[in-house]
């Protein structure tokens, strides 16, 4: 069919003119405006736009990682049964789009997500890893374990933060080990051993001030802060001078204190 207008998702979006965005997501002439169309409905939370969306799992597979993505903006739960088929998409952006989305949707999702940690590409696994710590099931705490010790260190890394997100205490041990690990994972590990909690991460976290990365020593003062053991006091006043540091030391040391 000829389209003889052009939809401007600017302003359609700009005049949250919904209908009209839905309607765009129907423009044939144009894959662009159709996924900037399921961008713009995720962005405004626009939940007449579900149905519509859930359609448009079935078109192009650059439409396709956007619904899902938009789906998982609003949050509505009778997307959840389609955003599980689009976890099977044979296109990897569309199941990571739709992995991310289910992150939103809660425990109902814990199982399927956690079977896509089996998933082929990588980029795929780290956004499962990150769906399952927003999920924050103990469930995901043994799969999420496993890939703290994943070869990409980009998984390591959202399977730290995933293991704080959920806090439980059997992750602390593992943490401790992934404080030697590359920086940015050793960075997550400290702020996932601080909201743990547990004072068995102090003396490791204590040792971690004097990592040779500033992000690394600062994510470590704040943790001890959260854990509030005061054998953490020492270390941190003693940053409270020229360390770079006085701002999250003056931070921790009050939590430890209070």
């Amino acid at each position: 069919m000829f389209e003889l207008f052009k939809p401007n998702i600017e302003k359609l979006k700009a005049e949250r003119d919904v209908p009209g965005l839905i309607r765009a997501l129907d423009y044939e002439a144009d894959k662009l405006v159709r996924w900037q169309a399921a961008w713009a409905l995720g962005d405004l939370k626009a939940v007449a736009a579900v149905k519509p969306l859930i359609q448009a799992l079935d078109r192009d597979e650059t439409v396709r990682k956007e619904a899902a993505w938009a789906l998982g903006e609003i949050g509505d739960p009778q997307a959840t049964a389609p955003l599980l088929r689009a976890l099977r998409d044979k296109d990897e952006r569309v199941r990571w789009a739709a992995a991310e989305a289910l992150g939103k949707m809660g425990p109902a999702a814990l199982e399927p997500l956690i079977r896509a940690l089996r998933d082929g590409d990588w980029e795929v696994r780290w956004h499962v890893v990150s769906a399952l710590g927003e999920i924050g099931d103990l469930r995901a705490v043994e799969p999420l374990l496993h890939a703290l010790r994943h070869e990409v260190w980009y998984v390591r890394l959202k399977a730290a933060r995933a293991l704080g997100q959920i806090g439980d205490p059997r992750a602390t041990a593992p943490l401790i080990e992934a404080l030697q690990d590359v920086a940015a994972v050793r960075r997550e590990a400290a702020w996932a051993l601080g909201k743990i909690g547990d004072p068995r991460a102090t003396a490791p976290l204590i040792e971690a001030l004097q990592d040779e990365h500033q992000q690394v020593r600062r994510r470590a003062a704040l943790a001890l802060g959260e854990i509030g053991d005061a054998r953490a006091i020492g270390p941190l006043t003693r940053l409270l001078e020229n360390s770079g540091l006085e701002r999250e030391a003056a931070e921790a040391l009050r939590q430890i204190k209070a």
